[in-house]
C-alpha cells in the first residue's frame, strides 16, 4: 500500500506532465532527435568520445592526441548549440529546470516545517538551500 507522500508525488508528477513547459521540452527534444544535423554531430563527438577513451586507456597514451579529440569535440558541442532546434531544447529544457528548483525549494521549505499553505521561498531561502546543497 502506498504512503499518503507517495500519493500526492503522484499528483506531482502528473501535474508535472500537464504544464505547457514540460510538453514544450518533449516538443523540441523529438524536433533536435530528428534533425539530421544534430544527428551528424552527435555520431562525430561519439567517434571522437571513443577513440580519446581508447587512447586514455593505453598505458602510454598519447597526450597531444588526446587533447585533440578534446578540442574537436568542445568544437562540435559549440557547432551543435547553434542549431536552431538544439537552442530550442536548450531553452525548454532550462524552463524545465527552473520548474523543478521551484518545486525543491518548496520541499526544502516544508523539510524545515514551514506551512504548506502559506511558504514561499526567498532569496535567503534559496541561498540557504544552494549552500547546504553544496556542503552534501
Amino acid at each position: 500500500m502506498e504512503s499518503d507522500i507517495i500519493k500526492a508525488l503522484r499528483e506531482v508528477g502528473k501535474a508535472i506532465q500537464a504544464d505547457e513547459r514540460y510538453n514544450t521540452l518533449l516538443e523540441k527534444r523529438k524536433a533536435a532527435d530528428e534533425d539530421q544535423r544534430v544527428k551528424a554531430i552527435q555520431e562525430q563527438m561519439a567517434d571522437l568520445q571513443i577513440k580519446h577513451d581508447e587512447e586514455a586507456m593505453k598505458s602510454n597514451p598519447n597526450q597531444v592526441l588526446m587533447e585533440e579529440c578534446q578540442k574537436q569535440y568542445q568544437d562540435l558541442f559549440e557547432k551543435a548549440y547553434q542549431i536552431d532546434t538544439m537552442v530550442d531544447y536548450m531553452d525548454a529544457s532550462e524552463a524545465v529546470d527552473g520548474m523543478m528548483n521551484e518545486v525543491m525549494q518548496y520541499i526544502y521549505l516544508f523539510m524545515r516545517g514551514e506551512d504548506p499553505e502559506t511558504c514561499k521561498p526567498t532569496p535567503e531561502i534559496i541561498q540557504e538551500m544552494q549552500s547546504q546543497m553544496m556542503g552534501m
